[in-house]
């Protein structure tokens, strides 16, 4: 009996050793197999999350620069449309400003910005109306001069002599701060004047860098 004790405390004593061994060398595999799953999973996610940010980035440009193009070539349309043209060539004529002022009206309610603006070079008579249509009885706002350092931007655009160009400024009289397409009214290498639209400054940045 006494040998029998023995073998069965034995055999339980070598089921604990070999239990506590197999326990042990799992232990010893899972911890490094789990750090290594971890570290896989973590550099999965981070470059997945990269490429979505890529893909989300580039995607937020083309919308912004195709909303940019748009506006361009719409006012580049404009500063071609041959209403535009007469009333630039004969402003004081009531008929021809009259067609003039409703093209230019046309165009606005297209734009994004729902604005406008036409400069006559031989006046330098600025006309303007925004979304609100606040100008609707007189777009007349004021007359670009030489001499005055905020109208810098109209003479170094009209030295320039055709296409359309952007500038990002602040405009004293309106109280506005856009991005804004000027393009220049070229008829037969006579510059007429400039007309273009302006894209709200935030609204245009959420647009193109904006996550």
């Amino acid at each position: 009996m006494a040998i029998a004790g023995l073998r069965q405390s034995f055999a339980k004593s070598l089921r604990t050793r070999v239990l506590v061994l197999v326990t042990f060398a799992l232990v010893l595999i899972a911890g490094p197999a789990w750090l290594s799953f971890h570290r896989l999973t973590a550099e999965t996610t981070e470059r997945f999350a990269t490429l979505v940010a890529e893909k989300q980035v580039r995607y937020d440009r083309y919308r912004g620069m195709e909303t940019l193009n748009r506006e361009i070539a719409l006012a580049d349309t404009l500063s071609r449309s041959p209403a535009i043209i007469e009333w630039a060539r004969n402003e004081d004529d009531a008929e021809t400003r009259a067609r003039g002022i409703a093209e230019m009206e046309h165009y606005r309610t297209s734009f994004s910005d729902r604005s406008v603006f036409v400069v006559i070079d031989q006046s330098g008579n600025y006309y303007y109306n925004d979304a609100h249509n606040s100008y609707a009885g007189d777009p007349y706002q004021y007359t670009v001069r030489a001499s005055n350092p905020r109208d810098g931007w109209y003479f170094t655009t009209r030295a320039r002599r055709e296409g359309c160009h952007l500038n990002v400024d602040n405009d004293d009289v309106l109280r506005v701060t856009k991005v804004w397409i000027n393009c220049v009214v070229n008829h037969e290498g006579t510059v007429l004047g400039i007309i273009g639209t302006g894209l709200d400054l935030s609204a245009f940045v959420r647009e193109v860098v904006d996550l």
